[in-house]
């Protein structure tokens, strides 16, 4: 026999041996990715509890680090972690297949079920923070100085008129003194994408002139409207136009305006900067006030109490609704809305009558739909 045929023989001889021992060499490389496919698995989960537990605690810290300081009470952070986590146990994990009898899918499970264990402590504590009004953190000056600027926000009734809302249902609408004789002029200041309270004045022949520097016209025309692309500023510049100018305008042309201010904030410059006697053409006022968390400055609350003191000169208060888009905080102990609508009446046309009456009442609906609306009772704070 020729060494090459030898040769031949010998390799088909040793063919088996190779071919089993490339298929244990297959075998235990599986086994090997099978092992590291488990431990990936396994240290996943792992770091996920750890992960929430982390979050739990630091979490816990800066809940406790939010109420000393009055911020926030739950960081856009871990709202997003919370949304993502609840999508994340919404969608169940898919097990490795299982090789070896592992009860890979027990496992998962088991880790699962620990992880929804803690999420759920997560949401607790973030319900408890949201429903916590810490009373340690304020001293009696403070309390005693929101308690004198919202003093002067006291209610009455109207002696020789009644009210009525005007504009849509939520946010938009505005409760108000039911009594239009001799307005020419209804002046909105802000109007976003809502025209509703406009389009009540049109529709009983009053003129309305819109400012408004965040849009580029109102969502619905009507030949009443008289359309500004321009800010309301203190003063006059450029953009913006002051409440002083269309007030003026208004006692040369010899008309009586109805005032509706809703501008975001820039309420306070611009109302604290007025001659408080321009507001004469004014029958009455609806205006809605911003940031009231802010009246534990003292220098916010002296710009407030001098704002509503100037009102108070000619003005009283026929109505107030607190704009439940907003939060409501404990300042000094004292329960605020963020966010106030309140009604003004002038003196020289409405008589005030000091009888209490408990807000919110049948003709207020809540701003912010399928949200209860936020009580405040007769809302007097002094004598």
């Amino acid at each position: 026999m020729s060494g090459s045929v030898k040769r031949m023989v010998q390799r088909w001889r040793m063919l088996p041996r190779d071919i089993f021992a490339a298929f244990n060499e297959l075998r235990r490389s599986g086994e090997a990715q099978h092992e590291s496919t488990l431990t990936a698995i396994q240290a996943a989960q792992e770091g996920i509890l750890d992960d929430v537990h982390a979050a739990l605690e630091q979490h816990r810290q800066a809940t406790l680090d939010a109420l000393r300081e009055q911020t926030e009470s739950l960081p856009d952070l871990l709202d997003g972690l919370l949304q993502h986590l609840v999508a994340l146990r919404a969608r169940p994990m898919q097990a490795a297949p299982a090789s070896n009898g592992a009860p890979l899918e027990a496992l998962i499970e088991r880790h699962q079920a620990a992880l929804s264990a803690r999420l759920d402590e997560l949401l607790r504590l973030q319900r408890e923070t949201h429903w916590l009004l810490p009373s340690h953190l304020w001293t009696p000056e403070t309390g005693e100085q929101v308690r004198r600027v919202l003093s002067l926000l006291h209610p009455f009734r109207l002696a020789n008129a009644t009210k009525i809302r005007v504009g849509r249902p939520n946010d938009g609408g505005y409760v108000m003194v039911d009594d239009f004789a001799g307005i020419r002029t209804a002046l909105s200041l802000g109007i976003n994408d809502d025209v509703s309270w406009d389009l009540g004045m049109a529709t009983r022949q009053i003129r309305v002139r819109q400012f408004d520097h965040t849009v580029d016209g109102p969502p619905e025309p009507h030949p009443a409207f008289e359309f500004h692309k321009r800010r309301i500023t203190p003063t006059d510049d450029g953009n913006g136009v002051s409440i002083a100018t269309l007030l003026r305008q208004c006692r040369s042309e010899g008309d009586q305006a109805i005032l509706k201010i809703d501008i975001e904030g820039d309420e306070w410059p611009c109302l604290a900067a007025l001659d408080p006697t321009l507001l004469d053409v004014c029958p009455q006022v609806l205006c809605e006030f911003h940031n009231l968390h802010r009246l534990a400055e003292p220098a916010f609350a002296e710009t407030a109490a001098r704002v509503f003191r100037a009102f108070g000169e000619r003005f009283f208060v026929c109505h107030v609704h607190a704009n439940n888009c907003g939060d409501v905080y404990n300042i000094g102990n004292v329960p605020v809305p963020d966010t106030l609508e309140i009604t003004f009446a002038n003196r020289s046309r409405y008589q005030p009558l000091d009888v209490m009456e408990v807000f919110p009442t049948p003709l207020d609906m809540p701003n912010q739909r399928g949200r209860a609306d936020i009580f405040l009772g007769a809302f007097r704070f002094g004598p």
